[in-house]
């Protein structure tokens, strides 16, 4: 496991990076991405699931298959982008360790980097976060994003693992952000 950076608000990405963004839902990792890494390759999770729902759902899908097929392609464009850019940004990484290694598998040997930023948003905030995003995804995708008390079991997920220092299985740095730290932050590439 590499080093934790708790409270760094400057953030040097090399070449040669995939970069995975961490928070619970509502937590601003699509912002985030956008704000930080415009012009870079980043994967957009959402923008997977909805072409999905829009060019690729048949009548028979459930939840279940639609996911699987997003993640199919997002495994495609990741494992794509790696092989054509020096750095791929993923926006919406596993909140949990076991799915963030699973995931890692899958990539591994793509770059020789990974950095792993957490938004570390508490559940306070992201139940304050504005009613029309969640509108907004159920007009999008036709399903209800998780529930307040999702939320609140993937804030205390990243809250335990930030105790534990459980963010392994090849992160080289895991860069934990709070809600001031987000706001300040500036990434430099190398």
């Amino acid at each position: 496991m590499g080093k934790i950076h708790k409270g760094e608000t400057h953030i040097t990405i090399p070449d040669d990076t995939l970069v995975l963004i961490c928070g619970s839902q509502n937590s601003g990792k699509t912002t985030f991405t956008k704000k930080h890494f415009s012009g870079k390759y980043t994967v957009i999770t959402d923008e997977i699931f909805e072409e999905v729902i829009k060019h690729h759902a048949t009548v028979l899908d459930n939840l279940e298959s639609l996911a699987r097929r997003t993640t199919d392609i997002f495994e495609e464009r990741v494992t794509k982008a790696s092989k054509e850019n020096s750095i791929t940004v993923v926006d919406a990484a596993p909140i949990d360790f076991e799915g963030r290694a699973e995931m890692l598998k899958v990539f591994k040997g793509l770059h020789t980097n990974i950095i792993l930023i957490v938004l570390d948003v508490k559940y306070p905030t992201l139940v304050k976060r504005p009613k029309k995003q969640v509108d907004k995804k159920k007009k999008q995708f036709g399903i209800t994003p998780i529930s307040d008390q999702e939320l609140l079991l993937n804030s205390l997920i990243i809250l335990e693992q930030i105790k534990k220092d459980q963010f392994g299985y090849r992160v080289n740095h895991a860069y934990i952000l709070s809600e001031r730290d987000i706001e300040k932050c500036q990434i430099t590439f190398a």
